[in-house]
């Protein structure tokens, strides 16, 4: 029996920690986030049907000491309830006392049971209202379900000798096992999530600048091309590079270049529109595309920015002021058949005129 019971447990405890696993590693793969502060209903709702179905899976696997089961089907409630929301705790409970019901006989015993889960869900919530840490709150919830299930089964279980000698030791040593190593595995698979978010902005973002590397750029381009050719609707394509910019790196150095980049990147943001898309292509060469922009209202903002880089001081590291200008091609969107490549190659090719024709211009492509 005490082999049983304890080998019980301990396939309860590798479902719970693998179960946990997969769901934060879908989670993870899927950018889903059920457990935000803004997630919304649904996604509370399905995460507490997934916890649920976890809590029955443990429950399937369970120790059967008439007129009680022993399983650690609570844990995964309190986890709930501990980290998402009302719902998501509330859904997982009602699963597990629909099967708890369903699968095995109504009882006095079995209505305790279920009814300790909503209990220990407002025991939960209450202590969450308070200072405590998160790791003293997990362990205070599961101090109390533990002695909750304890005073249970110490009530139904007609062999005291039993009770004391194989379901008291094993249940909480598996229940302890089971919180601690559940709550290590999802502080990894948080900490692994935030550390995935950085990089994956860090791949999107320029480091210098802030603004969109190349890779995203790419991306806003083709999504923009395609949004306005459905919507029959305007777009220009500004490509921007810095004039003389080699020279500001020789004559001050690259610790200086960078700061003039940078603040052109500052530039472009004070001087577009919040839905315009800014990006640092490479080097010394901008882009800003410009969603439901004619040809008037593209060109107030190419020279908007032209006008202010010009009358604008450069501060360098050393305290030192200089002036820079730019020159800019504007591409426009022609017609449901312009394409990407279209699109950008004509912004090119349109500063590539603006640079040969004395710089600090702007330049429409033919």
């Amino acid at each position: 029996m005490a082999y049983t019971f304890i080998s019980s447990l301990f396939v309860n405890i590798c479902i719970l920690i693998s179960m946990i696993f997969l769901a934060g590693s879908a989670t993870m793969a899927r950018r889903y986030k059920p457990f935000a502060p803004d997630a919304g209903l649904l996604s509370q709702i399905l995460a507490g049907v997934v916890i649920g179905g976890i809590g029955v899976l443990l429950m399937a696997y369970s120790v059967k000491i008439p007129p009680v089961i022993v399983d650690l089907r609570y844990i995964p409630v309190i986890l709930a309830a501990l980290i998402g929301r009302l719902p998501t705790a509330l859904v997982a409970a009602v699963i597990v006392t629909f099967f708890r019901l369903t699968l095995y006989p109504v009882t006095e015993s079995s209505l305790w049971a279920c009814a300790g889960l909503f209990i220990m869900i407002l025991f939960t919530f209450l202590i969450r209202r308070t200072t405590l840490t998160m790791i003293q709150k997990a362990l205070l919830a599961n101090l109390f379900g533990a002695l909750y299930i304890s005073v249970h089964f110490y009530m139904f279980v007609l062999n005291h000798t039993l009770y004391w000698t194989v379901i008291m030791p094993g249940f909480w040593i598996a229940s302890w096992t089971a919180l601690l190593t559940s709550g290590m595995l999802i502080l990894f698979l948080r900490r692994v999530g935030a550390s995935f978010a950085v990089l994956e902005e860090t791949a999107n973002i320029d480091f210098l600048t802030g603004l969109n590397n190349a890779r995203s750029f790419d991306k806003a381009i083709n999504a923009a091309v395609a949004k306005a050719t459905e919507q029959r609707k305007p777009l220009a394509l500004l490509l921007i590079d810095i004039d003389f910019f080699k020279r500001t790196n020789d004559t001050y150095g690259h610790p200086a270049g960078d700061a003039v980049l940078a603040q052109l990147g500052q530039v472009l943001a004070e001087s577009c529109r919040a839905v315009d898309i800014i990006s640092r292509n490479g080097g010394e060469e901008f882009s800003v595309i410009l969603p439901g922009c004619d040809h008037s209202l593209t060109s107030q903002i190419a020279e908007r920015i032209r006008r202010t880089v010009q009358e604008r001081p450069f501060i360098l590291p050393d305290g030192t002021r200089i002036n820079i200008t730019v020159s800019i091609g504007v591409s426009q969107l022609q017609g449901t058949g312009h394409s990407t490549e279209q699109l950008i190659k004509q912004a090119d090719d349109a500063l590539y005129q603006a640079k040969h024709s004395g710089r600090n211009q702007v330049q429409f492509a033919v």
